[in-house]
């Protein structure tokens, strides 16, 4: 719930909780463009006002620093490096314009239900030298001291005097349009703070980490007859057991959430999972033999189990936005995979009811983040791709 006060409320980006990219589209059959990349944006900063309940004389800024693009897709390094420099050099023009700007004018807003909005957002964008009136919409969902807003717009980069990129002499384009898309960690929770003359009564700098009551601390245990762990592989070529990207179980798997305070939040939660090596099953309907060889496959070449029985994810920060009984929730964790430990950040849908806990979601990785050399055959010219796929539907039992 959203505080009750008729004051000013202003929040900062938080984008480390946060996740903001672009999608470029392409025309033509080249390496590097001809699978539309996606393409993170890792630096930008901004802030929020509004009145709470009502969202009135609400204001947004964001500025995003042009130079901090970063390849999602699974490319070559090579190809990364070409992709980076057709947007650096010829899309944005990083060195003329080092910002993107966007300040908004007016903002509407229609209540869907308790402490989750559809909002209107107008202003204008600064782009490339070029600034143009600019519309979009977002979804908001409001938690203890913080908000996440999740939606998507479109431009066109001719709008913004940008020449649209070409290359192999012209013959192959980008398109002119660009998919910008922020969703679910869009967390604006940290406080802009300049000193205490700040701390005035009409612009009120709300503490996302502000402590709750530790008087109360809840428990769920995981309850895996009730729950689904997926992970998809994805391969390229056509050796008969993995071309068809196959889609493997997590059957066995333990672990808790807990969370204090007493106002029915998840503010202050931990997460551990645990996932034992024995635990995978391929759920295809493919030849007992193929089943056969994937699972071993992926147990002793690709996860080698004898040296790593354990996979071992822990949260110790939990953070999440919503209420009542729906959330969206920010984890910043570590995995524990092949001897190795990476920070992995998550975003899930949860859902409290009664004494049960519902999280739902999805994420990636890559395996040689965790030095695991991805499996290949036919003397390399076929190959399990990098990219691991995870999905999960889990469901934890309340502890008295």
């Amino acid at each position: 719930m959203t505080p009750q006060n008729t004051a000013a409320v202003r929040y900062a980006v938080d984008p480390r909780a946060s996740q903001f990219t672009v999608q470029a589209f392409a025309s033509g059959l080249i390496s590097v463009v001809a699978h539309s990349p996606k393409i993170a944006i890792r630096d930008w900063t901004g802030n929020a006002s509004f009145v709470p309940d009502t969202l009135n004389d609400a204001k947004l800024k964001v500025v995003i620093k042009t130079a901090s693009l970063d390849v999602l897709d699974e490319l070559r390094e090579s190809d990364k490096r070409e992709l980076l420099r057709v947007m650096n050099d010829d899309v944005l023009e990083t060195r003329r314009f080092p910002e993107v700007v966007f300040e908004s004018s007016h903002i509407t807003a229609d209540q869907l239900k308790d402490a989750l909005y559809r909002v209107n957002v107008e202003g204008s964008l600064s782009l490339h030298g070029v600034t143009n009136s600019h519309t979009f919409f977002a979804q908001v969902a409001f938690g203890v001291d913080s908000f996440r807003a999740h939606g998507e717009f479109t431009l066109l980069q001719t709008d913004y005097e940008i020449r649209v990129a070409s290359i192999a002499s012209g013959t192959l384009n980008l398109q002119d349009d660009l998919r910008f898309t922020s969703w679910g960690a869009n967390r604006f929770e940290q406080p802009v703070w300049d000193g205490p003359s700040q701390m005035m009564e009409e612009d009120r700098i709300v503490h996302a980490t502000r402590p709750l009551s530790e008087d109360v601390t809840v428990r769920y245990v995981i309850d895996t007859t009730g729950s689904t762990f997926f992970v998809k592989v994805f391969s390229s070529g056509l050796l008969s057991a993995f071309a068809h990207d196959p889609k493997i179980a997590i059957r066995k798997f333990d672990g808790d959430v807990s969370f204090s305070g007493s106002g029915g939040t998840l503010t202050d939660g931990r997460l551990t999972i645990r996932i034992p090596h024995d635990s995978l099953e391929v759920v295809d309907d493919v030849s007992e033999k193929d089943r056969q060889e994937i699972h071993n496959r992926i147990s002793h070449e690709v996860l080698e189990t004898d040296g790593f029985p354990e996979i071992v994810y822990e949260c110790m920060r939990v953070t999440a936005s919503g209420g009542g009984d729906r959330y969206w929730a920010a984890l910043n964790g570590d995995l524990t995979l092949h001897g190795v430990t990476r920070s992995l950040p998550l975003s899930a849908r949860v859902i409290i009811n009664g004494d049960s806990l519902r999280a739902s979601g999805e994420f990636s990785l890559k395996q040689s983040d965790f030095e695991i050399v991805p499996v290949t055959a036919a003397a390399g010219t076929v190959r399990v791709k990098d990219e691991l796929k995870f999905t999960f539907d889990i469901v934890a039992r309340k502890q008295e």
